[in-house]
């Protein structure tokens, strides 16, 4: 049996190079996290994922070449950080968000990077 990485294993989408026309401010790299928030994650491994992506992602942005957003979905589209370069935005945004619940409706997570 395979072990996973927990940190990552409820990651749903990672995309990396996510160019959006509606994009205001361009960067050599937009990454853009697209996590499940449902039941079947749990609190726990939610926190747990919210201080993984923070610990990865935050020695990555020293220089601002590299934006970073989040999306949260469960049920409903539960929240949206917008792509930053700024540190403290980021961490503040992902720091307060609070464990949804509800179902996984991952197509709701996915659509909003379409639109």
């Amino acid at each position: 049996m395979k072990t996973k990485n927990t940190h990552w294993s409820y990651l749903v989408l990672l995309l990396a190079l996510f160019v959006a026309p509606s994009m205001q401010q361009r960067s050599e790299l937009d990454l853009v996290f697209v996590v499940d928030g449902s039941d079947s994650i749990g609190q726990a491994n939610f926190e747990t994922l919210k201080q993984s992506i923070l610990n990865y992602v935050v020695p990555q942005m020293g220089n601002g070449a590299l934006h970073v957003g989040f999306v949260l979905y469960s049920t409903n589209l539960d929240t949206v950080i917008n792509l930053t370069p700024d540190v403290a935005t980021l961490t503040n945004g992902v720091n307060a968000l609070d464990w949804p619940e509800g179902e996984t409706n991952t197509n709701i997570g996915i659509h909003i990077l379409t639109v």
